[in-house]
């Protein structure tokens, strides 16, 4: 009977995790060009425990300090927040380089700990991680920030005006307590990696 016990314990348990785990593509849409009107053009496996937040129908997207789409993830040792933005492009001077990107990450932090920056290529994208911690908004956070943007291989595909979108570069970033980060950091970081363009580039 005891050992019926701890096997029925075991299942339960295998189970609840099974079921937190479960992911589903959810689709995100470009910017708007100021007529309101949005696209899906990138999706991501996103746990079914996020939490999604899309900007009003009502409010143009054209400016690119408003998030494409924001997560929250309320876990049981704390919150968890991602936000999403994208930035397209008509010329490569226009483009922000994904060091200019984490200098102004970093520049949002009171004190800076620990930082790490790694190189990252997916689903045709490339570009660099930042992860780093210490205090941020009067806490102690850490921030995990994806600088991405379309391989250089597929760049001369995508010069046609009419492509803008999908040649935008883009960032995914995560910023939660410290300790919470540290222990989510693998589910964030398998799930940021999911995200991708609907079509494949020709």
């Amino acid at each position: 009977m005891q050992f019926f016990i701890l096997f029925l314990a075991f299942f339960m348990s295998c189970t609840s995790q099974s079921e937190k785990s479960v992911t589903a593509w959810q689709e995100i849409c470009q910017r708007d060009d100021g007529d309101l009107s949005r696209i899906s053009l990138y999706r991501m496996k996103i746990p079914s425990e996020w939490v999604r937040q899309d900007p009003s129908t009502h409010e143009s997207l054209t400016d690119t300090t408003k998030a494409n789409c924001t997560f929250t993830w309320n876990t049981p040792a704390g919150p968890i927040m991602i936000t999403i933005y994208s930035f397209p492009y008509h010329d490569v001077n226009q483009r922000v380089p994904p060091e200019a990107q984490i200098a102004r990450w970093k520049r949002q932090f009171q004190r800076l700990d620990i930082e790490q920056v790694t190189p990252q290529a997916f689903s045709g994208f490339s570009g660099l991680l930042f992860e780093g911690s210490g205090q941020l908004d009067s806490e102690d956070k850490t921030m995990m920030g994806w600088t991405m943007g379309i391989s250089p291989m597929y760049t001369a595909r995508l010069r046609a005006p009419e492509l803008v979108h999908t040649r935008a570069d883009w960032t995914i970033k995560i910023v939660g307590p410290a300790n919470v980060m540290a222990l989510y950091r693998s589910e964030l970081f398998a799930t940021a990696r999911t995200f991708e363009l609907i079509k494949e580039i020709q």
